[in-house]
């Protein structure tokens, strides 16, 4: 059953009535939106997935077979559930329940709030569902650029594993929460909010710098462990027969993914290991003498060698990430 993605947003947010009707045979129950939106449905659906609406559904069947309509007003003649929810939100939730195409709000919050709605509801299979259909979103949902927001609106709604996996991807943000400044009062987040995910980032970069230390005495393969060089930009220039030591540079480059997990990229080792090249296959010393460094291993390390090290790596700093359950300091 194909799942129709976000669409750009309603000028005015007004959607037609037409557009949200849902036509089942045999409806025995309506579902009243807060907007005042009639969802005429077998209300078998509705019970099977939410223990409480089920209940709410009982009560209002229980009271009486008809609702009690106002002076002047035109009484329903099934049962109504009014729900604080807007049509758009309960549309999208019904599409989710009901064998139609299932389709997500058209924005970022609304979609926030159809999740809170599913779990408030206790709706634990239509949460599932949901989940899955925003895994399939092309983009992904949760970016770098749109972390931060769906980080704020998953701790407004209380959806802590949306909460934990935006703040996994914030890991990747070229800043550090502790730069974000005046990008607190865009992106919504409270001090509460903000001290958590600044707690989260502290204990992944701690975790990392014990993991990575691990991994750097223990966890490098032999061909990585045989690599020698000459760094001439710290060392200056060593002549052929001076001890060539382990790679400086990917030392520091291992260490500083713990201190800005952001550099976990492959693009940002590659640009490590240019640069370090650059410099050790060509440098002028002494106003003009240009001396070359034929010992640097950096420069032939194979294609298989450097998968082999990155799998290695990668392996490691989501193990680390992983354990990391909880935001704050839990």
């Amino acid at each position: 059953m194909p799942i129709v993605p976000p669409a750009a947003p309603e000028p005015n947010g007004v959607i037609s009535d037409e557009i949200l009707h849902l036509d089942f045979p045999g409806p025995d129950i309506i579902l009243r939106s807060c907007d005042s939106h009639n969802f005429r449905v077998p209300k078998l659906y509705i019970v099977i997935y939410s223990p409480v609406l089920r209940e709410l559904i009982r009560s209002v069947s229980n009271t009486s077979d008809v609702p009690n309509g106002e002076a002047g007003e035109e009484q329903e003649p099934l049962p109504v559930v009014k729900l604080p929810e807007s049509k758009v939100t309960l549309y999208s939730l019904f599409t989710f329940i009901f064998p139609v195409a299932p389709i997500l709000p058209s924005t970022t919050e609304k979609i926030m709030e159809l999740l809170a709605v599913a779990q408030k509801y206790q709706m634990d299979s239509v949460m599932t569902h949901i989940r899955g259909a925003i895994a399939r979103l092309d983009p992904p949902f949760i970016r770098p650029e749109t972390a931060l927001r769906i980080y704020f609106l998953t701790q407004k709604y209380e959806l802590y594993q949306e909460a934990l996996q935006a703040a996994r991807v914030t890991l990747r943000l070229s800043m550090i929460i502790e730069d974000l400044g005046d990008n607190l009062e865009f992106h919504g987040m409270t001090g509460a909010y903000l001290h958590e995910l600044w707690k989260y980032h502290e204990r992944i970069r701690t975790d990392l710098k014990s993991g990575l230390l691990e991994f750097r005495n223990s966890g490098l393969s032999d061909e990585v462990q045989d690599l020698r060089c000459t760094d001439l930009l710290s060392s200056r220039w060593i002549d052929e027969s001076s001890d060539h030591s382990f790679p400086q540079w990917l030392d520091d480059y291992i260490d500083s993914i713990a201190e800005a997990p952001r550099r976990f990229d492959l693009i940002e080792f590659e640009n490590a290991r240019a640069s370090h090249i650059t410099i050790n296959t060509g440098i002028s010393i002494n106003g003009g003498d240009f001396r070359r460094s034929a010992t640097c291993s950096c420069v032939v390390i194979s294609g298989k060698v450097i998968r082999a090290f990155w799998e290695a790596l990668t392996a490691v700093v989501h193990r680390v990430i992983d354990k990391v359950r909880t935001l704050g300091s839990g």
